[in-house]
């Protein structure tokens, strides 16, 4: 008997066995029809399947028209099989935006500077600073902005960072780090008072570069700088640092690895960012296959996620390129499967009814699937377990990661159960139910979830990952499993909530990464990319987070903020003494934190402005 790797530290009671509508599926799942969904959701046409996109809503029409066929039935109280809902769209060029030198030299758009795609709106002014790459870290004992007040200032700076002779970072020998994101950068000179930031290429290492950073707003816009950002030519840096050589400003500071930041009080730069943001109409694909026992009013849900990054944008490893993202594994796969678990219940009878759910905006920040359980076609109190399906496409040495067992007692013995009928080795990522894809949304209203997941790659957010590489004897096998669990758990007693894990979150290897020059490629909880210390809350990304503060969309269990009090729907505001203007705001002051440490937290309610003290806890895993 092989040996259960799922699961091992958990103690749990047996639950009661199946009843007679416990129907196992017979049939396997096609491996031609998995690899024909995953050839079309995948296929160049769709184009990355982008929500609000032809591709996006090619996909959603797809997956409905298979679920019409099985015969499942649409949401009574959608009344179709797609669920709409808006999202954060694309930024464009408003025709307000303005740069001037000393409130008379007019600078030209799109040929002297740019506003950046993830830029707040609005205006400033301010003498000018230049603060070399705008780096501050103590890691790499560096930084430009020492000695240096740029309160009130607009600061101009060059992207990346410090330089070493082969053109690579100083501080790694390599890739740049963590300082050279040009939203880290605006982070670090909001926090020190500077009103905009004015971006430059470095003339040296990056012939390539062009003279202005592209307009890139290719996804959802659910992150945004803390002040505005523009990306200005050399010859425009040159007329704000007084005629300085910006090439002799670079080679001083990469050839000594010290900052050479200076104040140039004769020139005032004054601009205006004007975008205008619109909102996308994304759906989910919703099909409901009804039970014919005693709790056919209740419900076990099964999703995966169908969109992805489109021609890349943010979300991507390969940003700025325009190439197709086509997401095969992430996740045409999941969204196969989820279609094929159908197909091998269509023809059972259960006790309770399964719907089958295609999520949209999940690379957004899990916005298709909140938007789900917040406006749910069933009541959610009728729903006994979630199961969800991402990234499923290339099992490698026959294991198959699972994370969310701890969320429900029966989920041990049923676990266990499938581990010895399957081929496959189950592995644990995780016992809580938070983690990086739509069932954490399902478990912040307290649905027991199970995740299924293969693992990265080197093709995960990248235009490689395409049709041919996915293993359709494994998504078969993962298939079959899922509707082994969903037959089951349709039988099984109704358990609560089991919340004792969702603090250590998932070990899935999928973090909140940020291009080397760019936003992070996408959202996750507030812990991702903060350092150690950890407040325990989750960023309402569907909501507006340029200004105003952060809202948020829940507490973490047994966490800082759920000790709190903080609940869905609060806005943070303020840190001790120091706002919470947008996102960066909370990563920045979560970063310069340290586990123990006790501070105010500022929010309001319900528009009513409130306060709590917390004690910052230590970072575990994803949470």
């Amino acid at each position: 008997m092989k040996r259960l790797l799922l699961l091992t530290a958990l103690l749990l009671p047996a639950c009661e066995s199946p009843g007679k509508f416990d129907l196992a599926p017979t049939t396997r799942p096609s491996i031609q029809t998995l690899r024909n969904d995953v050839y079309w959701l995948a296929d160049d046409a769709r184009e990355g399947r982008l929500p609000g996109t032809p591709g996006a809503d090619a996909a959603a029409d797809y997956i409905a028209r298979r679920f019409d066929d099985l015969g499942l039935e649409a949401a009574p109280e959608i009344g179709s099989y797609r669920q709409t809902f808006d999202l954060p769209g694309k930024a464009t060029l408003g025709k307000n935006n303005a740069l001037l030198i000393n409130q008379q030299d007019a600078l030209r758009l799109d040929h002297d500077y740019r506003p950046l795609a993830f830029s707040p709106t609005g205006s400033f002014e301010g003498k000018v600073a230049f603060a070399g790459y705008g780096v501050s870290s103590k890691k790499y004992d560096y930084d430009d902005y020492a000695n240096l007040d740029i309160a009130g200032r607009a600061v101009v700076a060059m992207r990346y960072e410090p330089h070493n002779n082969e053109g690579k970072s100083r501080f790694t020998g390599g890739e740049f780090s963590e300082n050279a994101p040009i939203t880290k950068k605006a982070q670090e000179a909001r926090s020190r008072g500077a009103t905009a930031l004015l971006l430059v290429n470095p003339p040296e290492n990056h012939p390539h570069d062009a003279p202005l950073r592209p307009f890139v707003s290719l996804g959802s816009r659910f992150e945004v700088a803390a002040i505005p950002v523009i990306s200005i030519t050399p010859d425009v840096a040159r007329k704000l640092l007084g005629g300085r050589d910006l090439l002799e400003l670079q080679r001083a500071i990469d050839r000594s690895g010290k900052p050479n930041s200076f104040l140039v009080d004769a020139n005032t730069a004054t601009g205006t960012v004007d975008l205008e943001v619109q909102r996308t109409i994304a759906s989910n694909v919703v099909g409901v296959l009804p039970g014919s026992g005693p709790q056919r009013d209740e419900y076990v849900v099964v999703g995966a996620h169908y969109d992805h990054i489109g021609r890349g944008g943010f979300g991507s490893r390969k940003p700025g390129q325009n190439l197709i993202h086509n997401g095969a594994d992430d996740n045409a796969s999941g969204t196969a499967a989820m279609m094929a678990v159908a197909e091998q219940l269509a023809g059972g009878r259960l006790n309770r009814s399964v719907l089958f759910v295609g999520f949209s905006g999940e690379e957004s920040g899990l916005l298709g699937s909140r938007h789900f359980v917040t406006h749910p076609p069933v009541p959610m109190e009728k729903v006994v377990a979630m199961l969800n399906l991402d990234m499923v496409g290339r099992l490698r040495n026959n294991a198959l990661s699972i994370g969310g067992g701890g969320t429900r007692a029966a989920f041990k013995p049923l676990l266990e159960k499938l581990d010895e009928r399957s081929p496959l080795e189950f592995r644990n990522i995780g016992l809580g139910g938070f983690g990086p894809s739509d069932h954490q949304s399902f478990a912040m209203k307290k649905v027991p979830v199970l995740f299924f997941f293969t693992g990265l790659h080197g093709e995960y957010h990248h235009p490689d990952d395409d049709a041919p590489l996915v293993n359709y004897d494994g998504l078969a096998e993962i298939s079959h499993i899922v509707a082994s669990a969903v037959a089951e758990l349709a039988s099984l007693p109704r358990e609560p909530y089991v919340d004792r894990y969702d603090g250590s979150g998932m070990n899935t290897g999928i973090t909140t990464p940020e291009t080397p020059d760019g936003a992070s490629t996408q959202p996750a909880t507030q812990s991702s990319r903060m350092g150690r210390a950890s407040l325990g809350v989750i960023p309402d990304y569907g909501s507006d987070q340029s200004t105003g503060g952060v809202r948020i969309g829940g507490a973490v269990p047994n966490s800082p903020a759920a000790g709190a009090g903080l609940i869905e729907g609060d806005v943070l505001t303020g840190w001790n003494d120091k706002p919470i203007g947008n996102l960066y705001d909370l990563t920045d002051l979560l970063r310069k934190s340290e586990p123990g440490e006790e501070i105010t937290i500022h929010y309001t309610r319900a528009g009513k402005p409130a306060s709590a003290r917390v004690r910052l806890a230590e970072r575990k895993g994803m949470n």
